[in-house]
């Protein structure tokens, strides 16, 4: 099996006013990763206020997802994160089944958020 590079999200971006709490990536468009051993995301956030942006994972379909990284005002701009499949993990953490992104909005404020996402997937 092949290494691939997959435009996990293409540039998106999402403005809400008050009231918004969030979104969550469409079911068709997450992330399969059971064929590899580990994977690179990289995100690309230049703009991000009153919210969150979340890729997380999960390793059974409908199972409940785990944060694997977050991105706020204080860290945006370019992000690698690292997950790898087995034990040692070192550096990564481990790689879920099924990535995606959701956005947690402030719910009391206008929330606003441009970005892109970018994953590597190794055999």
């Amino acid at each position: 099996m092949a290494d691939a590079v997959v435009a996990f999200q293409e540039w998106q971006s999402f403005r809400a006013g008050t009231g918004w709490t969030g979104l969550i990536q469409e079911q068709d468009r997450w992330i399969d990763t059971t064929r590899y051993s580990s994977a690179v995301v990289e995100a690309e956030c230049p703009l991000i206020s009153n919210c969150t942006l979340v890729i997380e994972g999960c390793d059974v379909q409908g199972g409940a997802f785990t944060t694997h990284t977050a991105l706020t005002a204080s860290t945006a701009g370019a992000v690698q994160l690292y997950l790898q499949r087995s034990a040692p993990y070192g550096a990564a953490e481990r790689l879920s089944s099924l990535i995606r992104w959701r956005i947690e909005g402030d719910p009391g404020d206008e929330w606003n958020l441009m970005f892109r996402l970018n994953l590597v997937l190794k055999s």
